[in-house]
């Protein structure tokens, strides 16, 4: 089973079929993938550049947009943002090896 599918099947069925359930889990995604480019930048850089790339992300119309749909962008953006953060991690000494092929 896909991955969007399953995580869409998952709210039908605890809350029924009903448009707007799976939208508010979307809007939380949404946010953490600004946490997440919030931190990436704090790890590469520095805490203000970490402060402006999650503020440029939440600003974002784009990313506004596509919480609020439906579509599994929003999912898929916070996997390859985990992904960038775990690479970061690894790139900046914070982790080691085997928590990267964890992934």
């Amino acid at each position: 089973m896909p991955l969007y599918s399953g995580y869409l099947s998952l709210f039908y069925r605890l809350f029924g079929p009903r448009p707007f359930v799976p939208i508010l889990p979307q809007l939380v995604l949404g946010a953490l993938v600004g946490v997440v480019v919030c931190r990436i930048g704090t790890l590469l850089f520095d805490r203000r550049a970490g402060i402006a790339a999650g503020t440029i992300f939440a600003l974002d119309y784009s990313a506004i947009l596509f919480s609020t749909r439906l579509y599994a962008d929003t999912l898929f953006t916070l996997l390859v943002a985990l992904v960038m953060l775990a690479l970061a991690r690894y790139l900046t000494g914070e982790s080691s090896a085997d928590e990267i092929r964890a992934i």
